[in-house]
């Protein structure tokens, strides 16, 4: 009797894993394989990815006696489980079973530690002993599984520290988010000096916003911010170069950052487009996908909309370090 086949994306499929990091799809079939689950077909051709998996597997042949998963899953998990979807995947439930089970049980007697909130990771330890289960190890499917979201467990994402440069820690104050680190080194170092006013304006603090880097530190600016830096009240400007990507990066900001509105610093780009006029710009980089939501250009007036315009669509661009330090203290 010949063993039945199964591809590789339909295990993936199955286990809810088809658009899940590399990594927690790698770790799921390995852990098919150490079960004796699933045998990788040698001479199927691997995946090109790395580490490599087969696109073709056998399945175990022997039948597995299912009936008491279901009556585990009708009466010991936690009520907060929710079942529907292991009660139609059996065999998802037989793989997933012991970490299911250990949830349950951290719910059954250690419920209270839910009323503190903590960092991924630590969750993570504090109920399956593996830090990096829930991010890297199938955990996040695992909760989708059996119903239950970072809500419910009530931890929190986490993001690399902003940089930034404190002047005063008073508030309301205004922010100056920098996309370039020349320009960020620069500022600070005219703060530092003595300088009081940017382009005629007052900064309390500048934040080295590094790029699309940077997108996640903003979606969790509660807890990769300063306590200061979290008044409602603060008003954050941003500047960085003037092309596809940098409009991009500043509407990716404005989109991810629920502190706070941000805007361009007007003044900024206002003086490079005039600097800019008397010159022969470069070349834009190339790649840069050619579109913008119109969310950047609606802070200017049109005019200036129409000039940045033309340098976008003649493949030029204005690089931010166009601005000397001289030019901020005007």
């Amino acid at each position: 009797m010949a063993l039945k086949k199964i591809a590789l994306d339909t295990l993936l499929e199955e286990a809810g894993l088809l658009k899940a990091p590399y990594a927690e799809q790698y770790a799921h079939i390995s852990s098919l394989c150490n079960q004796g689950l699933v045998r990788p077909i040698k001479a199927s051709a691997q995946n090109g990815k790395k580490p490599p998996l087969a696109t073709w597997y056998f399945l175990a042949s022997e039948k597995r006696d299912d009936s008491a998963y279901r009556r585990e899953l009708n009466y010991d998990l936690h009520p907060r489980i929710r079942l529907d979807f292991y009660r139609r995947h059996l065999a998802i439930y037989a793989r997933e079973r012991g970490f299911v089970l250990a949830l349950s049980a951290f719910l059954t007697t250690k419920q209270a530690l839910l009323e503190q909130a903590m960092s991924c990771n630590e969750r993570s330890f504090q109920i399956w002993h593996d830090e990096k289960f829930l991010d890297e190890k199938g955990g996040r499917t695992l909760l989708t599984h059996c119903g239950l979201s970072a809500c419910d467990l009530n931890f929190y994402e986490t993001a690399e520290p902003l940089p930034a440069f404190t002047l005063e820690r008073s508030t309301p104050q205004a922010v100056l988010v920098i996309e370039n680190l020349d320009t960020f080194y620069s500022l600070r170092r005219l703060l530092s000096q003595g300088t009081e006013r940017l382009l005629g304006r007052r900064f309390g603090t500048l934040i080295y916003g590094a790029g699309k880097s940077k997108i996640p530190s903003f979606q969790q600016f509660s807890v990769s911010a300063e306590a200061y830096l979290q008044d409602v009240r603060n008003s954050f400007f941003y500047v960085g170069d003037l092309d596809y990507e940098g409009i991009g990066i500043f509407e990716a900001f404005a989109k991810n950052f629920t502190q706070s509105a941000i805007m361009p610093f007007i003044p900024a780009y206002t003086a490079m487009l005039a600097m800019g006029r008397q010159l022969e710009l470069p070349l834009a980089r190339p790649g840069q996908h050619k579109k913008h939501s119109g969310h950047f250009m609606s802070f200017f007036e049109a005019d200036w909309v129409a000039a940045m315009e033309t340098i976008l669509q003649s493949g030029r661009y204005i690089p931010q370090e166009i601005l000397t330090p001289a030019d901020w203290c005007a």
